[in-house]
Order: structure tokens, then C-alpha cells, then sequence
């Protein structure tokens, strides 16, 4: 049985990478807490386990009547390059789509290893991004 603080640590593991930042820096992590514990609750994080360890996380944050947009991918560092990020979003897209969305995600231009991983479930490059935090 995966503990919701095993899911939250990914989160924040995601989050430390992808944005640099504590995301227990604001308000003793509280928001943080909440969004993590409102995104499983409503069944919107899709997690893998592997041994009692949560080795990929995604996050379908906002949702459409016809597409759902995916979030906060993340593989454990020890596990990646094995292809377990890539079978993680080919299976919440398959999911989504099964549902009638078109999946759909941003991702930042400068993560190769990312945006190869999503091509290689069928998505496509539509524009560039990058996130700046001020």
C-alpha cells in the first residue's frame, strides 16, 4: 500500500528538479500538501510502484471536455533511462484517450531526455517553453 507521504516526496522531488525551488518553503508546505493530497484524491496522479517505491509520478492537472493536461513527470533518478518514464505517460495517455481526451503537456525545450520520451508515445512539439520563476 503506497502512503501518501511516498507520493508527496516524489511531488516535491519533481518540483525541487524542474523549478529549483522548496516547495515546503511557502507556508510550511501546506499549499503543497494540499494540492498532492487533492490530485490523488480526485484520482488525477498516476503513480508507479515498484518493491513499495514510487519510481514514476504524473499529474493530469486540468481537464477539458476534450483534453486533459499532464504535469509534474517524474522518474526516480535511479530508474531513469529505462524507459519507465515512457511507459508511465503511454499509459495515462492511453487512459485519456479511452476517455475521449486528447492528452496534452508542457514541457520545458532545454529537457531532451523528456520531450524524447514523449515523442516516442506519438506526441508532437507544437511550440518552445521554458519556466522563469521571478
Amino acid at each position: 500500500l503506497i502512503e501518501f507521504e511516498q507520493v508527496l516526496a516524489a511531488a516535491a522531488a519533481m518540483y525541487r528538479e524542474e523549478l529549483g525551488s522548496d516547495p515546503f518553503a511557502v507556508g510550511s508546505g501546506i499549499p503543497f500538501r494540499r494540492r498532492v493530497a487533492r490530485s490523488l484524491a480526485r484520482g488525477r496522479t498516476w503513480i508507479g510502484v515498484d518493491d513499495g517505491e514510487v519510481f514514476f509520478k504524473a499529474d493530469v492537472a486540468a481537464v477539458s471536455p476534450w483534453s486533459a493536461q499532464i504535469q509534474g513527470v517524474w522518474v526516480r533518478p535511479g530508474r531513469r533511462g529505462a524507459g519507465l518514464g515512457t511507459g508511465g505517460i503511454a499509459a495515462v495517455c492511453a487512459a485519456l484517450q479511452a476517455g475521449r481526451l486528447t492528452p496534452s503537456l508542457v514541457v520545458n525545450g532545454s529537457n531532451a531526455a523528456a520531450r524524447s520520451a514523449y515523442r516516442r508515445v506519438g506526441m508532437v512539439d507544437v511550440v518552445d517553453y521554458a519556466t522563469v520563476l521571478m
